[in-house]
């Protein structure tokens, strides 16, 4: 697939007190996102980036809730890394699914404030029809848990492929550690 030259330039442009570590692991999973058209991985893409950010050695949270961009609401989770957003998944979202009833995002939003950021991020505000949201369904799991549950343990070797690490058992229990005991739930 071709790569969107200018997205990536914005992407490492918006993170430049990241190690390049770091940075390359955001490019390569929205590189990714934008070659599957994933329309939903919210929760698996900012999972993903958590572990990315935790092994580089960033004091990262996984954040969710309930969003708007304009009119229409829908439970959404992205990173946040001192106070920061970064979300690619709601560039995913609002591109590639049918759900999605605004006008697609001209970007991912990557490190800016909550008052920057082009979408309302509800961090941890829920309304009454939370439990019928599949984000939902996670909530209370460990993170370790949400990636042994994913089929055939699948995004462990995609957290190694973002971090340019072979997917050996000896990488895996590296990314394990710096997880461990980090739970799906609000602060």
């Amino acid at each position: 697939m071709g790569r969107d030259y200018e997205m990536i330039k914005y992407i490492r442009g918006r993170m430049p007190e990241y190690s390049d570590q770091f940075k390359n692991a955001v490019v390569k999973l929205f590189n990714r996102m934008v070659d599957y058209k994933e329309p939903d991985g919210c929760l698996s893409n900012s999972a993903m980036l958590l572990a990315c950010a935790k092994y580089c050695g960033y004091d990262a949270k996984l954040c969710y809730g309930l969003c708007s961009n304009g009119t229409h609401e829908l439970y959404h989770a992205w990173l946040e890394i001192d106070g920061k957003v970064i979300d690619i998944a709601i560039y995913g979202n609002s591109h590639f699914s049918p759900y999605y009833l605004d006008e697609p995002l001209e970007r991912p939003v990557i490190n800016c404030t909550y008052e920057e950021a082009p979408i309302n991020y509800g961090r941890f505000v829920f309304d009454k029809d939370w439990k019928e949201a599949d984000l939902s369904r996670a909530e209370g799991l460990s993170l370790e848990k949400y990636f042994d549950n994913s089929e055939k343990h699948i995004l462990w070797q995609y957290v190694c492929g973002l971090l340019d690490l072979s997917p050996t058992a000896s990488n895996g229990d590296k990314i394990r550690q710096v997880i461990k005991g980090i739970i799906i739930c609000p602060e």
